[in-house]
């Protein structure tokens, strides 16, 4: 009887673990499928924000969470590294706070409440050209999520910071999000490197709050 429930206990431990398995498979399926633009998360769990977050509400955190490379999906904290509502529009404190930070999440919230980001794979820095990697993605968090990923073939205009020119990630028509060094107005439009439309509320808007984020 003993030896019938231990092999009865290990086939159990054997199905856990089966369904385990499969359960990481279904989520990196899930995040991986570039077609699958504003699916559900399979991630129900928040991160801890290390500071309330201006730009963020509800499950929103779940939704990017649940699209990120998988080495950084289940770092238990974001950490803000700079914030217009905390630091002020100063680009010298952005440059300052986030320097040899990386990877980096930038959240804006627009005047008409529209949020938008980008997951930046490299550290930010003044550039005379672009820079970064194809891990580099941006999306829409609200009205509705989505995620818009690089794909091989497109162009390599990942990210881009010049003193005086503000901040862009992504060209090739338009930048699928760019902030002026004040931080109080944008741009976003059909962008190459992404295959994005406007991210924004429009093609032009002002910034009620900016945030940039990196993951301890």
């Amino acid at each position: 009887v003993v030896i019938r429930d231990v092999v009865a206990g290990m086939a159990h431990v054997r199905s856990l673990g089966e369904e385990l398995k499969s359960f990481k498979l279904a989520i990196d399926r899930h995040s991986s499928d570039p077609n699958n633009r504003s699916a559900e998360p399979l991630l129900p769990d928040l991160p801890a924000l290390s500071s309330p977050s201006m730009v963020l509400q509800g499950h929103d955190a779940c939704h990017i969470r649940a699209q990120l490379p998988l080495r950084f999906r289940w770092v238990e904290t974001w950490s803000l590294l700079y914030s217009t509502a905390t630091h002020g529009i100063s680009f010298g404190t952005f440059l300052r706070n986030v320097e040899y930070r990386s990877p980096t999440l930038i959240l804006v919230k627009d005047e008409q409440y529209h949020t938008f980001g980008a997951f930046c794979s490299a550290p930010w820095d003044t550039h005379p050209g672009c820079f970064g990697t194809g891990e580099s993605f941006v999306f829409r968090v609200r009205p509705e999520f989505e995620t818009y990923r690089w794909s091989p073939g497109n162009n390599d205009y990942f990210m881009l910071c010049r003193k005086g020119e503000g901040i862009a990630i992504g060209g090739g028509g338009s930048n699928a999000i760019r902030l002026e060094p004040d931080f109080l107005q944008g741009t976003s439009g059909n962008c190459a490197t992404f295959d994005s439309p406007c991210l924004a509320s429009g093609n032009d808007f002002r910034c009620l709050f900016m945030e940039v984020y990196t993951f301890e």
